[in-house]
C-alpha cells in the first residue's frame, strides 16, 4: 500500500516516504503499519519496490480497474500538436493606441473626469490581497486519506495477492 501511497501523493524518494510515514498516523495505518517502529528501512522499501515493479503489480490493478469499472465505456482521446512552426515572415507590427493627454489643472464645476491609474505599489498591494483570500479559500480543504478510491485500490491489490 505504500507504494500506491507514493505514487498517489507523487513522493519522490523512498526517504520522504519514510518521514511521511512518521509524521501521518492516518497514512502509516493505511499502509499497514500500526507504529512509527514498524515502518521499514529504506533499503527494505527499495527492495520491495522493485519486486513490484518487476511484477507489473501497478499495471495489473489498472488493467483489472479498468476492466472492471470502464468495460461498457466508449474512450475517446485527442492529440494536438502546440509547438510553433517556424516561418519566415516578418510578424505584423503591433499597432499602439496612441495616449490622451490628460488636462492639467483642477477640472471645471460639473467636469467629470476617469481617474488616474493606479501607482504600481498600489497595484502590488491589492494583488496580495485577492492572494491572501485566495490562500484563506485553499485552507478551507484539507486532504482525507480514508476515501473511497484508496479503499478500492486496496480491494483490488488485496484481491490479486
Amino acid at each position: 500500500m505504500a507504494f500506491v501511497a507514493k505514487a498517489l501523493y507523487r513522493i519522490p524518494a523512498t526517504s520522504d516516504l519514510i518521514r511521511v510515514l512518521q509524521g501521518t498516523r492516518n497514512l502509516r495505518r493505511i499502509c499497514g503499519f500500526s507504529a512509527i517502529g514498524k515502518i521499514p528501512s529504506e533499503s527494505t522499501f527499495s527492495r520491495a519496490f522493485a519486486e513490484f515493479a518487476a511484477s507489473e503489480l501497478a499495471t495489473q490493478a489498472h488493467d483489472s480497474l479498468v476492466r472492471e469499472y470502464l468495460a461498457d465505456e466508449l474512450l475517446g482521446h485527442i492529440s494536438r500538436d502546440s509547438t510553433a512552426i517556424v516561418g519566415r515572415e516578418k510578424p505584423a507590427k503591433k499597432v499602439k493606441e496612441p495616449k490622451k493627454p490628460r488636462k492639467r489643472g483642477r477640472p471645471a464645476k460639473d467636469e467629470k473626469r476617469e481617474p488616474a491609474p493606479l501607482k504600481r505599489l498600489d497595484r502590488q498591494v491589492a494583488l496580495s490581497e485577492r492572494a491572501k483570500k485566495t490562500v484563506e479559500v485553499y485552507t478551507w480543504f484539507s486532504e482525507g486519506f480514508d476515501t473511497y478510491d484508496l479503499r478500492e485500490a486496496k480491494k483490488q491489490i488485496d484481491m490479486m495477492s
